[in-house]
């Protein structure tokens, strides 16, 4: 009884220290909020390796699959129209999404074109359903073949990663898009 008594004294004096049990009046000594403004995107976002399923070979999954298999994961793949329809059913303007280099590019300078066929679907699907498609162009995940070239640590990599960016820009997708270069941490 006594470690109960504890426990809920210390949980009123929580809520107490952040205003739960405060007197009103309290609140009204807090400076006005400035509304949101109207450029602000409010949405939602996935990530290609975390949500699609499918994985191809990339630094991540040769992580993950001495870890926990990562299996078709929650099939963006194949349930994206379902998933954008449930974003836009959250009432977000905007949904957040990235492309998966390995997916694209599966080795140096080898673009899939089915792969660029279901982004493109993802695009139109996104755009019917009303909302704004934004890409994340890197998500911390790459193939496996850049890796092997040493990643980053490579003086290539930059360039590589330019190219393949330009070919996304110019070649591969078949509408101009809204760009989240880096994923936030």
């Amino acid at each position: 009884m006594r470690g109960v008594a504890k426990a809920t004294l210390a949980t009123v004096v929580a809520l107490v220290s952040v205003g739960v049990f405060a007197p009103a009046r309290a609140a009204t000594s807090l400076p006005p909020v400035s509304p949101v403004p109207s450029t602000f995107h409010w949405g939602v976002a996935t990530s290609g390796y975390q949500s699609e399923g499918d994985e191809p070979p990339s630094n991540w999954s040769a992580y993950d699959d001495k870890m926990e298999p990562y299996g078709n994961s929650v099939d963006f793949l194949h349930r994206y129209k379902e998933d954008i329809a449930n974003a836009k059913s959250l009432g977000v303007d905007t949904f957040r999404f990235g492309i998966e280099w390995a997916r694209v590019e599966p080795q140096p300078g080898v673009y899939d074109p089915a792969a660029f066929a279901f982004y493109d679907d993802v695009v139109a699907e996104i755009e019917r359903q009303g909302m704004k498609p934004m890409i994340t162009l890197s998500h911390w995940v790459h193939p496996a073949w850049f890796t092997d070239q040493g990643a980053w640590s490579n003086k290539a990599a930059v360039d590589q990663f330019v190219v393949r960016q330009r070919v996304l820009r110019d070649d591969a997708l078949s509408a101009p898009l809204a760009v989240a270069p880096v994923a936030q941490r």
